[in-house]
């Protein structure tokens, strides 16, 4: 068999084939009972280094429902976060299970000859970290016009001709005091999407951003214009032009919890962070789906494969074209979302990820 090479009308007809017979396991939200895992337990108590993904897999066959059945207890503080010691109860609301924070634990630090309480704990976040690079070095995603606007590297302090850690620079064009940590940046490669041409009928490539690539990251010592500013990293030389930005406000992983995105979404990977051309569970994806589009932190996206269409030549087949089915291969959950592209972490694949693979609810 060999790929139809078909008119754009036949094309059409073949894509809102597939979008009809395609089956999705379990749905979207609100499409039925949430599936308990097997073997799940009643109550767990939260440990250090645990996800709320981690969390949710214990007590669900589908962790990215946890939302669907999450009960805020309303007689304990923060109840939208969980605290490690916290208990996790799986108890039963007008039929249907919910899981909640029965009771919240205290830690202790052991300080002979007392006992004494640390009030100030990190609540679990959303996925592990740790798989990810520091906030600063997280993709970003702007228009030209955008990066161009911002603050920039004007000039080193003295007569260096080589800057790098500890050294300090000139920087025009800061306006928040918010933050006295800033990154470092310079222009990427181009984030393009197919958009359908409603004039020819046929797609065309757009587009919609750049990725800005971290090169350092520094703190303010004297506010001004310029304003003076000590390299505390660099991975690449600091030069004059580069772009100097307030952290990301979608730094918080805490914010968040794993959820099942709009059950119509549909996307593709368009690319992978660090220049790599397939990935795997802990890398970084590039979806060509955004905020426009419905995506949220926190959405988590099953990866599919399939979906061909085929001209059948068998002698006696039912129809010339078959469309394959198709085959979810991994999960990703959203961390990053802009207008029109949104990052997302591997958490799982039972194969290669690759450019070109579709995305949408699993």
């Amino acid at each position: 068999m060999r790929p139809v090479q078909a008119s754009f009308p036949a094309l059409v007809m073949a894509f809102f084939l597939l979008l009809g017979s395609a089956v999705f396991a379990d749905g979207g939200p609100g499409s039925g009972r949430v599936a308990l895992a097997d073997g799940h337990p009643d109550t767990y108590i939260v440990q250090r280094g645990d996800t709320l993904w981690g969390i949710a897999g214990r007590f669900l066959k589908d962790p990215w429902r946890w939302q669907e059945i999450w009960r805020a207890n309303p007689a304990i503080e923060n109840p939208h976060l969980i605290y490690p010691g916290d208990r996790i109860e799986l108890v039963t609301v007008d039929g249907q299970p919910r899981l909640q924070v029965g009771a919240r634990g205290r830690p202790v630090v052991k300080l002979s000859p007392k006992v004494r309480e640390v009030p100030n704990r990190e609540a679990v976040p959303a996925f592990d970290v740790s798989k990810l690079k520091s906030f600063f070095e997280l993709p970003r995603v702007m228009s030209p016009q955008e990066f161009n606007s911002a603050a920039y590297v004007l000039k080193p302090v003295g007569e260096r001709l080589i800057v790098g850690r500890g050294d300090r620079v000139y920087v025009r064009g800061l306006e928040s005091q918010h933050s006295r940590e800033f990154g470092i940046y310079r222009m990427g490669q181009p984030y393009n999407v197919d958009v359908l041409d409603m004039d020819s009928g046929e797609l065309k490539s757009q587009e919609v951003g750049r990725e800005i690539v971290h090169v350092g990251k520094g703190y303010i010592e004297r506010w001004g214009d310029p304003a003076t500013m000590r390299i505390d990293s660099a991975s690449e030389q600091i030069i004059q032009g580069l772009r100097v930005l307030p952290p990301d406000p979608q730094d918080s992983f805490l914010s968040y919890a794993p959820k099942s995105p709009d059950p119509h979404l549909r996307g593709k990977v368009i690319n992978f962070m660090d220049g790599l051309f397939t990935g795997g569970p802990g890398q970084i994806m590039v979806l060509d789906v955004g905020g426009k589009a419905g995506v949220e932190r926190g959405d988590v996206v099953g990866i599919f494969i399939g979906g061909d269409v085929f001209e059948d030549k068998t002698e006696g087949a039912v129809s010339e074209i078959a469309i394959l089915p198709e085959e979810r291969v991994g999960l990703a959950m959203v961390f990053r979302v802009y207008d029109q592209v949104s990052y997302a972490l591997i958490m799982s694949a039972t194969q290669a990820i690759h450019t070109g693979d579709t995305i949408a609810t699993p």
